[in-house]
């Protein structure tokens, strides 16, 4: 699941899904922490990228609600950190 907008670690992380045979499924903060939920779970999501600390606050918040084992990327000035 990627939260990066338009910046060029969408790219980055787009390659990188698609060498493992990963698909990439768009979340959007705004929607609310239960479809949030709702969405993670049903992906059987296992990695979050965030473009900001906002979003990963918001993603952090609706993970008891979805799975416990997915693990949340953020893109700090260029470089992702887990």
């Amino acid at each position: 699941v990627s939260k990066c907008g338009t910046r060029p670690e969408w790219d980055i992380a787009q390659l990188g899904l698609f060498m493992w045979s990963m698909v990439s499924v768009p979340l959007y903060t705004k929607l609310g922490p239960a479809t949030i939920s709702y969405i993670l779970a049903e992906v059987e999501a296992a990695v979050v990228i965030a473009m900001d600390e906002a979003s990963v606050r918001t993603i952090l918040d609706c993970l008891p609600m979805a799975s416990p084992r997915i693990q949340v990327l953020s893109s700090k000035s260029g470089s992702l950190e887990s």
